[in-house]
């Protein structure tokens, strides 16, 4: 009965954030349209546009240099918003910030997004039977530990998909 319950409630907490999730997107991409719609704009208020419609600070010249991209200015400038740690602008374009060879920080990454991944589901094989026989703090730690892996593997995931987002950005150089 408590099993039901809680299912409940976790189905009733995703559902809600789900629809939260939806909305801000939408509103998201209303503010990426009014923002690629008028482009005669003073330097400080397209700053202000940009980081409104993409949640990333850049420079008035990025700004410029995204918008005014041959092919694809929206990939751009949403590659720009996701790629900040990991790349440097040049003055006319975007490069990588590390130098390092594309495979070992590749499999730096699968390292660190395997790992906690891994050690979490091991975590998780025993915590249920914990909390099966009634060693209930045991099993709580067991997964709180467990929602704490997951959450690195989680963070560890999206520095990756950044990474990627970066490399993009750099290759699509006008």
């Amino acid at each position: 009965m408590q099993a039901v319950a809680v299912f409940i409630a976790l189905f009733t907490l995703s559902t809600k954030i789900r629809k939260a999730w939806k909305e801000r997107h939408a509103a998201r991409i209303q503010a990426q349209e009014k923002f690629f719609s008028g482009r005669e704009k003073t330097d400080a208020v397209l700053q202000l546009a940009y980081e409104q419609s993409f949640g990333s600070h850049a420079t008035v010249p990025e700004i410029k240099a995204l918008l005014n991209h041959p092919t694809d200015a929206v990939g751009v400038a949403r590659a720009r918003a996701k790629a900040g740690p990991h790349i440097i602008w040049t003055g006319t374009w975007f490069v990588m910030r590390s130098k390092a060879s594309n495979s070992w920080r590749l499999f730096l990454y699968a390292a660190w997004v395997l790992i906690p991944g891994v050690v979490g589901v091991a975590t998780l094989t025993y915590a249920v039977p914990a909390l099966l026989y009634a060693h209930y703090l045991i099993g709580f730690l067991l997964l709180a530990e467990t929602a704490v892996l997951f959450a690195a593997c989680f963070l560890n995931f999206r520095d990756f998909d950044n990474y990627a987002a970066a490399r993009r950005l750099t290759k699509s150089k006008p």
